[in-house]
């Protein structure tokens, strides 16, 4: 890879019946035509892999990702283009940005103020001209619809062109997790935090390093005479150059660096908590849906066998071969099975549905794909052997508490060094030119200064300070143990309840099949008058009741699953393998 790479761009020239591919510096973007408009979007990253980054992002057709800067290592620009045929066109287009890359000030640029830089461009010999059937205008912009529409059939997220009022028409569970990762401001924010705690962990490392200090100053003098009396002095210069360095301060700044390093940690743990949470809610959110759409699928199903029987019966009364009586209690019946259809079945699978609106935009025809069903989490981390070791070696909450006892303990170390000496060197030259009317003094001094300080008393303070941080430092410890129990407590608990659904599931089966052939064979007997109607109705009720509880714990079971990878602090693990294999 060049230092400077060369970015490959393709632009339309809708005038005419030629496509030109042109090989650019990667800071000019060419326009094609003077009555269409382009968007440049430029989002500048520092990426340690950025070579990867490259490779992985230039498979965008619209997004070109290059190296940026002539010896800058690591930062990557990522640019976003598109070609417009008016003006208001691309400005909706930036309006429909996400409002992250939005901030980023998109501007939007007249393809004709290029027209020279564009022509001297296709007239090398580096221009590659494909010839195409003249297209207008109208054409070309119906034909990218249409591909974009391909693509979101196909279920894939492309973020920067996402309409923030319009919903996805098809996507799966591994899609959908990663959209949810790369794009919430929860996590978002939590990498702002780390970021910022990496930033205090190199503020404490400078205190290692010398500091250079430079002062210069400038004054006009009236009314001042020299040492004789007799000449006047115009004005006065001095330039002062201080270097420092603490040698030693009895490891207060190595115990500072210590304490950061270690706050650092805890950030991390409690990104981790907050992104578990998330992940957490974002699933049970996603489950929730496939659920109640199955449930709701189930009433339809429920409503049209009531339906299908209510035909039969109003055939029955308008001939005379059953009571008002009996048609009567099997309306309520019926009315009663739809409002239940509209209460239990309609409603939660629309709110089920908004739950799932917080975190990506789908909608009742959201195809979500049958990804999440079949998705297997490794049953040998559930061995209750290994479980409770699993949960003390990855539980954030638990690291995170005994991290605290670190950092409570170190504070404890950096305020004993108090009472250590330290050892300050400082090293200044100054310059110093007097003006008079009839000649200039210059002087010069260098001055290397050693100093010592040592903190023999202060009221007190320190060790009224050490003692609050001992009790601090217990008061971490028994937090640590209260976490550890309450974590344990937890796993074991969804390990139970796991172990409950698993056992109940296995007797609803049994359950479901019982009630299936009691109403294949009340539905048999009644065609045979052998039956009421009351024994057909209740039949098809302990159906539909055995059928919802089979969907509920299966769903359960699944929840179960990710609350107990949760709760033992391995759920990013798990779903990071999850992904890593369903590639």
């Amino acid at each position: 890879m060049k230092k400077l790479i060369i970015l490959i761009s393709m632009y339309i020239a809708l005038n005419a019946n030629t496509v030109y591919k042109s090989h650019m510096d990667k800071k000019v973007f060419l326009g094609a035509s003077p009555t269409s408009y382009t968007i440049n979007l430029s989002t500048i990253y520092y990426y340690e892999g950025y070579k990867d980054f490259i490779k992985e992002l230039n498979t965008d057709k619209d997004v070109f990702v290059f190296e940026y800067g002539d010896n800058k290592k690591n930062l990557v620009a990522k640019v976003l283009f598109g070609v417009f045929v008016s003006y208001k066109d691309a400005l909706k287009a930036v309006n429909k940005l996400p409002e992250r890359l939005r901030n980023n000030k998109p501007y939007i640029n007249k393809i004709g103020k290029f027209q020279e830089l564009y022509k001297t461009y296709h007239n090398k010999k580096s221009t590659i001209k494909y010839p195409v059937p003249k297209k207008d205008i109208k054409k070309m912009i119906a034909q990218k619809k249409k591909e974009e529409k391909k693509l979101e059939k196909k279920g894939e997220f492309e973020e920067e062109y996402i309409d923030e009022n319009t919903n996805i028409k098809s996507t799966n569970f591994i899609k959908s997790l990663k959209y949810v990762v790369e794009t919430s401001s929860v996590i978002l924010e939590q990498d702002e935090l780390v970021k910022v705690a990496k930033s205090e962990i190199n503020i404490a490392m400078s205190n290692f390093l010398p500091k250079l200090d430079y002062s210069q100053s400038t004054s006009d003098i009236s009314n001042a005479f020299d040492s004789t009396g007799s000449t006047l002095q115009t004005d006065a210069k001095s330039k002062d150059i201080t270097a420092s360095w603490n040698i030693f301060n009895g490891m207060k700044d190595y115990y500072s660096y210590q304490a950061k390093n270690i706050q650092f940690r805890s950030v991390i743990l409690t990104r981790q908590d907050i992104v578990d949470t998330y992940i957490l809610d974002f699933i049970s959110a996603f489950a929730e849906v496939l659920k109640q759409k199955e449930i709701y699928d189930l009433g339809t199903r429920d409503i049209q066998a009531y339906e299908k029987y209510m035909i039969k019966k109003k055939l029955q009364k308008k001939y005379g071969m059953t009571s008002m009586s009996k048609t009567s209690a099997i309306d309520k019946k019926y009315i009663t099975a739809q409002i239940k259809y509209l209460e239990n079945n309609d409603k939660k699978y629309m709110d089920s549905i908004f739950e799932l609106q917080k975190f990506i935009k789908v909608n009742k025809d959201t195809n979500l794909g049958k990804d999440f069903q079949k998705i297997k989490v490794n049953a040998s981390l559930f061995n209750i052997k290994d479980i409770s070791n699993i949960t003390l070696a990855k539980h954030p909450k638990i690291l995170k508490a005994r991290n605290e006892i670190k950092l409570a303990q170190t504070n404890v170390k950096q305020e004993y060094n108090k009472y250590s000496p330290t050892l300050a060197l400082t090293a200044k030259k100054s310059e110093a030119i007097a003006t008079y009317t009839d000649r200039e003094e210059e002087t010069h001094d260098t001055t290397i200064k050693f100093e010592t300080k040592i903190n023999l008393y202060n009221g007190g303070k320190d060790y009224y300070t050490i003692k609050k941080n001992k009790n601090t430092q217990k008061q971490k410890q028994i937090d640590y143990e209260t976490v550890k129990k309450k974590a344990l407590y937890n796993v074991k608990s969804n390990l139970y309840t796991y172990q409950i659904f698993e056992k109940k599931l296995m007797l609803v089966k049994q359950l479901l099949i019982s009630a299936d052939q009691a109403y294949v064979s009340a539905e048999f007997d009644y065609s045979y008058a052998k039956v009421d109607e009351d024994a057909l109705l209740g039949a098809m009720e302990s159906l539909y009741s055995a059928e919802k509880q089979n969907i509920d714990l299966r769903y359960d079971i699944i929840n179960a699953k990710y609350k107990l990878l949760f709760e033992m602090g391995v759920l990013q693990d798990t779903l990071k393998e999850l992904v890593k294999n369903k590639k």
